[in-house]
């Protein structure tokens, strides 16, 4: 299958990465095939097209797990995902380095960006981000919806910022080449990781508060702290961030994009669906659902290398240069 729109400028092959899934850690837990399922919101078999496509996969670790056992979740996952990439060769690998990233840009296979959900992994062990980063880690959400050792997600009811662990892990994330992540960070654990970081940081799949009021998404402040630095946020699909009753469609994403877009965003914007981890709006199914997507951008009047800054070459010149910087 190749992935192709037919309106704007003629016929053209789409691109497509996308920051956010939760497919990777669904196969470990439920021995599911990444190349061949019907079940989930993205296989390879549906996705995999001669385009590219960079698919960053994160491993969800939740907020009551600490310490080993969220790093034998964490080894768990990437172990389910280094056996993909055994059984698929040419199909399904890894982008650790900036020349596996030129790689997934020539097509025909898919490159896995393996991220981290939820900081609660390290436990509060500085050591255990250096066995992150070792397995390839590019990304890591410093949080999910409570507290961790870092600091507040965004359901925390009185929240404060980074602790002074969180501190230093940042730091040494920054030296590390790791990009901070922060979806799901609470506004005081978004204006700590601000003021001390120097690099520039993302939102890996988060939408627009001004649009729909939920603590998940982002302030208009927030957008334009991230678009200064020349960080990424990625459009998310789910229902209850894109409308506050939850009876989301298409036209809800265009929405938070237009605003976003508004405020300056054209190289900011990406998309971070959060494929198997949320229920989808309706008119999307999957992985399948994404050249559809695309035409509905067109036909909203979005211009074809808009959309195509949208859909892949802003998330890959972002992480183009980060993965350059790492070396």
């Amino acid at each position: 299958m190749i992935w192709r729109t037919r309106l704007g400028k003629g016929v053209f092959e789409l691109n497509y990465f996308d920051l956010h899934c939760d497919t990777i850690l669904r196969c470990y837990e439920e021995r599911q095939s990444l190349y061949d399922n019907q079940e989930m919101n993205i296989s390879l078999k549906r996705g995999v097209s001669g385009s590219s496509w960079v698919q960053a996969f994160a491993v969800w670790i939740r907020d009551e797990v600490r310490g080993a056992e969220a790093m034998e979740i964490f080894d768990g996952a990437y172990a389910a995902l280094q056996r993909e990439i055994q059984a698929h060769p040419g199909v399904l690998f890894q982008v650790r380095t900036h020349s596996d990233l030129e790689q997934a840009r020539r097509g025909n296979c898919c490159g896995a960006l393996l991220t981290v959900e939820g900081g609660s992994v390290v436990g509060g062990d500085i050591s255990r981000l250096y066995h992150l980063r070792d397995c390839g880690v590019k990304a890591i959400t410093l949080t999910w919806n409570g507290p961790n050792e870092i600091g507040d997600g965004a359901l925390v009811e009185h929240p404060m910022g980074l602790s002074n662990f969180g501190i230093q892990l940042v730091e040494e994330m920054e030296h590390l080449g790791i990009v901070a992540d922060v979806s799901h960070a609470s506004d005081a654990l978004f204006e700590s990781v601000a003021e001390h970081t120097e690099k520039p940081f993302i939102a890996t799949h988060s939408l627009s508060r001004a649009v729909c009021g939920h603590k998940r998404n982002l302030t208009d402040e927030q957008f334009k702290v991230i678009r200064d630095r020349g960080g990424l946020v990625g459009l998310n699909f789910v229902p209850f961030f894109l409308r506050q009753d939850g009876k989301a469609a298409v036209a809800d994403v265009l929405r938070h994009a237009d605003h976003f877009l508004s405020l300056g965003g054209e190289k900011i914007l990406a998309m971070g669906c959060d494929f198997d981890g949320t229920d989808l709006p309706e008119g999307l199914t999957g992985i399948e659902s994404v050249p559809t997507l695309a035409e509905v951008f067109l036909r909203h009047g979005y211009p074809q290398q808009l959309v195509e800054d949208i859909f892949f070459n802003n998330a890959y010149a972002f992480f183009a240069k980060t993965l350059t910087e790492a070396l």
